[in-house]
């Protein structure tokens, strides 16, 4: 699908991404914000979000794994990319 990304509409539908993480991370992300700086992910510093929610599921899996908390998905709604 090609989407023109220079038109004037103004009401276009918001893309959702989801990020998988744990329950202390999720709860820190929806009370303080993201911080780039705390992130380490595979591809190294950074935040990372997924457009296939069953990718962030695994990850959230890997992560509780390694913490011991319950996985949780954060999902954004982001008005344009």
């Amino acid at each position: 699908m090609v989407e023109d990304f220079n038109s004037n509409q103004t009401h276009k539908t918001p893309v959702l991404v989801y990020h998988g993480t744990d329950a202390i991370k999720g709860e820190k992300i929806i009370t303080k914000g993201i911080d780039v700086r705390l992130g380490v992910g595979e591809l190294g510093l950074g935040f990372y979000a997924a457009f296939n929610i069953l990718e962030a599921i695994e990850w959230a899996r890997t992560v509780s794994e390694n913490t011991g908390n319950s996985p949780v998905i954060v999902k954004f709604a982001i008005d344009s990319l």
